[in-house]
């Protein structure tokens, strides 16, 4: 993917860079039906807000 990008101007591939790797964390993988972006957040956030807390107190059902 990069190589197309940068194909006549390879001293840019690092500001092609960001460019590249939106479309590939944005790209559905057909064994998993869902982004790397998408799949990633899934399987980290939840956990990582869990056990870090991020300093928030739960008031969801209490009085």
């Amino acid at each position: 993917m990069l190589s197309i990008m940068v194909d006549g101007n390879p001293t840019q591939w690092d500001d092609m860079l960001p460019f590249v790797m939106l479309a590939y964390n944005s790209s559905v993988y057909e064994s998993t039906g869902v982004t790397p972006a998408i799949d990633i957040a899934a399987a980290t956030v939840g956990r990582a807000d869990w056990e870090s807390g991020m300093g928030l107190e739960c008031t969801h059902g209490t009085s």
